[in-house]
């Protein structure tokens, strides 16, 4: 059986890395919105022409996601609390993961908008 100490250092890393993939500490760094919006280049198809429009985008509209952005942080950080708590709670644990992987979703939706948005705009439909 997997002790607690276990089970809470793992989860510990994996909110952890799952925040650093997609949360902007201090400012918004191009290749992280790269990386959660369209993936690494080992797997990339789309044209790298293509690629720099959509990373661009994004960036124009740094403004748009920010709070997006924010709100990661601040679940991830959240998180990252509820997880280390003594007395540890899991129901707030939990919650506070579920809060995370909500926000998590919620950038994406912006960040699809954002590419769908100039995706639109160059291709004139």
């Amino acid at each position: 059986m997997i002790g607690w100490k276990t089970m809470t250092l793992a989860v510990v890393l994996a909110v952890s890395l799952l925040g650093n993939a997609v949360a902007v500490g201090a400012g918004l760094r191009v290749w992280q919105m790269r990386q959660a919006f369209l993936g690494d280049t080992a797997t990339m198809t789309l044209p790298r022409v293509e690629r720099r429009a959509l990373v661009q985008a994004l960036v124009r509209h740094e403004a748009e996601m920010r709070p997006a952005l924010v709100q990661v942080q601040t679940a991830r950080r959240d998180a990252v609390e509820a997880v280390l708590a003594r007395p540890y709670d899991a129901t707030k644990a939990s919650a506070a993961l579920d809060a995370l992987r909500g926000a998590l979703g919620e950038l994406m939706r912006e960040g699809q908008m954002v590419v769908l948005a100039d995706l639109d705009a160059r291709h004139g439909h």
